[in-house]
């Protein structure tokens, strides 16, 4: 099966790629235009344009409804959308019929899915950043092969305060809220039940 997929994905890569990418549209991305802005124009390295599109691709090529992503990274499916539009209106309908396709649209327009929680998980040291495989420090982030015991002594080591108890939606207490929300997702309890565990006990 692998062949047939390769082979779809190849075919999908010029009418995407390039051609109807502009590169306004692409580096309006926060990411992107960071590292133009540290960079500057003539320093920023060609992969850093093409990366976005080659991903919008991607994500064209399995014609999904919704893309799970977080809060982030929403301006990365915003290019994807712009591109399935633009092939559809320059190459669908029609003009595809002609060429012997069905009709219609050819790229589904995805939708983004931002989860309730944890859209966006910041780092385990500074609950400001985000966390990042980039990130200098392994104690910053869960990796995805991180044992158990690693993840444990990570959450156990992770940037608090010195406040009693902990709260959601506290901006002057951002790395309790970020724990907080880290137990939520894995959990699977709901945002008030998660607060009211960690509230400090009363003593009678």
């Amino acid at each position: 099966m692998q062949q047939p997929i390769q082979e779809k994905h190849n075919h999908l890569q010029p009418p995407i790629r390039g051609l109807k990418a502009k590169k306004g549209g692409v580096d309006e991305g926060c990411l992107c235009l960071k590292c133009i802005r540290s960079q500057g124009d003539e320093n920023v390295a060609v992969a850093l344009l093409t990366y976005p599109v080659l991903m919008a691709s991607d994500i064209l090529l399995y014609q999904s409804d919704f893309v799970p992503v977080g809060e982030d990274q929403k301006q990365h499916l915003e290019l994807t959308r712009e591109l399935a539009e633009r092939v559809n209106y320059l190459y669908g309908g029609r003009k595809w019929k002609k060429l012997g396709g069905r009709g219609g649209a050819i790229f589904k327009v995805p939708e983004p899915l931002i989860p309730p929680a944890g859209a966006r998980v910041m780092s385990l040291t500074d609950g400001l950043s985000k966390m990042s495989k980039s990130a200098p420090s392994d104690q910053s982030r869960i990796n995805l092969l991180d044992s158990k015991d690693v993840i444990a002594n990570k959450i156990k080591r992770c940037k608090t305060d010195a406040l009693n108890g902990l709260e959601f939606d506290n901006l002057e207490r951002p790395e309790c809220n970020n724990l907080l929300s880290i137990y939520q997702l894995i959990s699977g309890k709901t945002k008030e039940a998660s607060n009211h565990e960690v509230q400090p006990k009363v003593l009678a």
